[in-house]
């Protein structure tokens, strides 16, 4: 439990770093849109390659993709559902932040603490079926709702999701693991000296953000995005008890479903104007959230 908690005091003084930095004027919330894309374009896949690369592919792992592009879809319906009457950027806010986990960032270091690297692979895998929708998916299907006149376009999701670097580079490491070969070691060396800023930029780009001036007038929105985030993890977790399926799949899938908001939210939710100080307090919410019940999962099953 000690790794744990020092990771998370870890990942709130990162956080803190970019409030203040904020508030000093060191950097702008315009900023943002540039740390945004360093992590898109550069960190982000690094992370994946340095943390994903040389894992053996199996059915549970194809079980696991469905299982992460099924959750995501469930959370992008109800947000949209939950939304009601919204307005159109109140309603695409809740439907990017219900939809999606990140695992990349927060549920794999966290596991690899405590579970053996066949059992931690299975979230790199849920992560590809999460990445269809938190990578491209999400962004393309909240453009056409909120959008006038606009209608799905399933060519639009794939040109999204071919333009995604981060779902790219999962999609060339699902078929390395099918096809059982590494990435080259000087590819490998290279990324692992990139991987590490992915978590300190996601976090500082989170903390440059939040805003506790007039928090009370977004603490309704990001409760209803918490009580659609949590009935989807318990009724996920209550059902994946009683399948046939190892112990060790059941809990890291129940790791999965309890990770933060996806990390490209943020990005995609200043790309579609919404409001940034709902999704700033609920991406850093989320976080909080996670980690207390990660520590009392694995404080209740090991």
């Amino acid at each position: 439990m000690y790794t744990v908690i020092i990771k998370a005091i870890g990942f709130v003084v990162i956080i803190a770093l970019g409030y203040f930095s904020q508030k000093f004027g060191i950097v702008t919330k315009e900023d943002g849109k540039i740390f945004g894309k360093v992590i898109m374009t550069f960190t982000l896949p690094c992370s994946l390659i340095y943390g994903f690369s040389g894992v053996h592919f199996n059915m549970l792992m194809l079980f696991a993709l469905v299982i992460g592009f099924t959750m995501s879809t469930i959370g992008l319906i109800l947000g949209d559902i939950v939304s009601g009457k919204s307005a159109k950027l109140a309603r695409g806010n809740n439907m990017l932040c219900c939809s999606g986990y990140n695992i990349g960032n927060f549920a794999i270091p966290f596991s690899q603490s405590f579970f053996p690297l066949a059992a931690t692979s299975y979230l790199g895998m849920f992560d590809i079926g999460n990445c269809i929708m938190c990578l491209g998916g999400d962004l393309a299907i909240v453009e056409s709702k909120i959008s006038d006149g606009s209608c799905l376009n399933f060519i639009e999701i794939l040109r999204k999701l071919y333009h995604s670097i981060p779902f790219m580079v999962y999609v060339v490491l699902m078929i390395l693991s099918i096809v059982e070969m590494a990435v080259p070691k000087p590819i490998y060396d290279i990324v692992s000296l990139i991987a590490p800023a992915n978590i300190f930029l996601i976090m500082f780009m989170i903390g440059t953000q939040i805003e506790f001036d007039g928090l009370s007038t977004v603490l309704r929105p990001v409760m209803r995005i918490f009580a659609v985030r949590i009935a989807i993890a318990i009724g996920f977790i209550v059902v994946i008890q009683f399948m046939p399926l190892p112990q060790d799949y059941q809990r890291i899938m129940t790791i999965a479903v309890l990770s933060p908001i996806a990390s490209p939210t943020m990005i995609y939710a200043e790309e579609l104007g919404c409001d940034l100080k709902v999704t700033a307090a609920a991406s850093t919410l989320s976080m909080l959230l996670s980690i207390i019940a990660y520590v009392i999962y694995m404080i209740t099953v090991l």
